[in-house]
C-alpha cells in the first residue's frame, strides 16, 4: 500500500499542509464534475442506481453528472468540487492513499485553510481536529467514486451510476430515516464485567486494535450504491476519521465485501438470519468469516423506514449489524451499528446501558449538534463524526461527560477483545 500522508487528528496536518503551501504555489484545478453528454442523460433515467438515489425522501436535489475521476490520485493536493449550481467547493487535502487493489482514498478539508488555522487557535488544545462540518472523503476505482462532502451545514453524496456518470445528492438530515426499529429494544446483549483497572488515559499509548470487518449487500443494496467496493471503503474511512477525531484507539480494516441474492425481510429478521448458523439464510457467511478473520460483520440492505440494527456488546458470535444503504455513509449509520456490538448505547433522554454507565451518546449544547451514538435532538441537530469523549471538545465545549457519556472510553476498552473474534 502507498500512503502519502499518515492519518493524523486533522488540525495538526492543517498546520503542516500550512507549512508547506509557500513552497510551491499550485495551478487552480479544473472543476471535478461537469455536465454529461445527452446520450448518458438519456440513459440515467432507467439506471438502477439513479432511481434509487432519486427515490431517497431526504435526498431532496439529486444532480446528474460527469466526472473527471483522473483528478483524483494520492498526489491530487486540492480538489474544485462543483457540487450544484452555485456551490463550487475547494478542498485541501489532508491525507491520501492508493491500497493495494488500487482503490484511492482522498481526503480534504473543505474551504480556506487560514480561516480554519484561526478557528483551531481560538480553542483550546482538547479542540482535535478543525471542523468535521467543512470535509469531503472521496474513493476512488477506476472512473468510479463514491463520496460524501460536509459543508455550510449541508450534506452531499456522490454515488457511482452503473451507466456511467455519477449522482450528486443534496441530503437534508432531517427526512433521514429513523435510526432503528422497535425490535431494538429487546435485543439481547452480552453482560460483562468491568475493569476497574481500566486506565482511560493510557488507551493511546498502544498500538491500534486492528478491527477487520467484513461486508455483505444484498442485491438491491449492490444496486442503490453502484459500486459496493468503493462505498465499503468510504464507510470504513469514515469510520476510522471517527476514531482518530475522538482519541479511540481502533482501527478499522476491509476484510472482504460481497454481494448476495438473499432478499431482505426487514432489520430484525435479516439481523437474526445473517448472525444465525442453522436456519438456511446466508449460512455460508459463517465460513466466509472465519476464512477472511473478520472481527466483526454487517449486511448492507435498502430499507426507506430505518438505518440500521445491531446486537449490543457484543460477542464473536453475535458481532453482526444490519444498516441500510442510504444511511451507511455521511450519516455514519455503518459506525454507529458496530458501535453498538462494542457496547456504545444512544444519547441518555433515549436508552438506558446498563453495561456500561458512561457509554452514551452526546447532544451539544442547545442541541446544536449530537455524536455518532446519539438520536436526532431537532432538525438543525447534524450528526458529527465523533463518539462522545468529555475530553474532547467541539467548538470549545466537550462532547460528552465522564459519568454518562463517554463512548469513547467504551470502545477503548473493548478495544482489544473486538480485535480478537477473529
Amino acid at each position: 500500500m502507498t500512503v502519502r500522508n499518515k492519518l493524523l487528528p486533522l488540525n495538526f496536518a492543517i498546520a503542516l499542509s500550512l507549512g508547506l503551501a509557500g513552497a510551491a504555489t499550485a495551478a487552480e484545478p479544473a472543476p471535478l464534475f461537469s455536465t454529461p453528454a445527452a446520450a448518458l442523460a438519456r440513459s440515467a433515467d432507467a439506471d438502477i442506481t439513479f432511481k434509487a438515489v432519486k427515490a431517497e425522501r431526504a435526498a431532496v436535489r439529486v444532480d446528474l453528472v460527469r466526472a473527471d475521476t483522473r483528478q483524483i490520485t494520492d498526489t491530487q493536493d486540492r480538489l474544485l468540487l462543483n457540487l450544484a449550481p452555485g456551490v463550487s467547493l475547494t478542498a485541501h487535502k489532508l491525507q491520501a492513499q492508493t491500497k493495494a487493489d488500487g482503490i484511492v482514498i482522498w481526503q480534504g478539508m473543505v474551504g480556506d485553510p487560514n480561516a480554519q488555522l484561526k478557528r483551531i487557535n481560538q480553542f483550546t488544545g482538547a479542540e482535535l481536529v478543525d471542523n468535521p462540518e467543512e470535509s469531503a472523503i472521496l474513493v476512488r476505482q477506476g472512473d468510479q467514486i463514491s463520496g460524501t462532502v460536509r459543508s455550510g451545514g449541508k450534506l452531499y453524496r456522490i454515488d457511482p451510476l452503473k451507466a456511467g456518470g455519477h449522482a450528486i445528492s443534496l441530503i437534508d438530515e432531517s427526512k433521514m430515516p429513523e435510526d432503528h426499529p422497535a425490535a431494538y429494544a429487546a435485543l439481547p446483549y452480552t453482560p460483562v464485567k468491568l475493569d476497574p483497572k481500566f486506565d482511560e488515559a493510557k488507551a493511546g499509548e498502544k498500538a491500534p486494535s486492528v478491527v477487520r470487518v467484513m461486508v455483505v449487500y444484498t442485491q438491491a443494496a449492490a444496486n442503490a450504491v453502484g459500486n459496493t467496493l468503493t462505498k465499503a471503503n468510504l464507510a470504513i474511512t469514515e469510520s476510522n476519521q471517527s476514531f482518530a477525531n475522538s482519541a479511540v484507539n481502533v482501527r478499522f480494516e476491509l476484510a472482504g465485501q460481497y454481494t448476495d441474492s438473499y432478499v431482505s425481510a426487514g432489520f430484525d429478521t435479516d439481523l437474526s438470519r445473517f448472525a444465525g448458523t442453522t436456519d438456511a439464510y446466508l449460512n455460508s457467511y459463517h465460513t466466509t468469516r472465519n476464512t477472511i478473520k473478520a472481527d466483526v460483520n454487517v449486511l448492507i440492505i435498502t430499507d426507506p423506514a430505518y438505518c440500521g440494527l445491531g446486537y449490543l456488546n457484543s460477542s464473536a458470535a453475535n458481532a453482526f449489524s444490519v444498516v441500510g444503504a442510504s444511511c451507511m455513509t455521511g450519516y455514519y449509520s455503518f459506525a454507529h451499528e458496530i458501535g453498538h456490538n462494542f457496547g456504545a448505547h444512544h444519547d441518555p433522554s433515549n436508552g438506558n446501558n446498563t453495561i456500561y454507565p458512561y457509554g452514551h451518546g452526546y447532544w451539544g449544547p442547545g442541541n446544536a449538534w449530537r455524536t455518532i451514538m446519539a438520536y436526532s435532538c431537532g432538525s438543525n441537530c447534524p450528526r458529527l463524526n465523533y463518539w462522545s469523549n468529555p475530553n474532547i471538545t467541539y467548538n470549545g465545549s466537550p462532547m460528552g461527560t465522564a459519568a454518562k457519556s463517554n463512548n469513547a472510553r467504551v470502545l477503548n476498552e473493548r478495544a482489544a477483545t473486538v480485535a480478537g473474534f477473529r
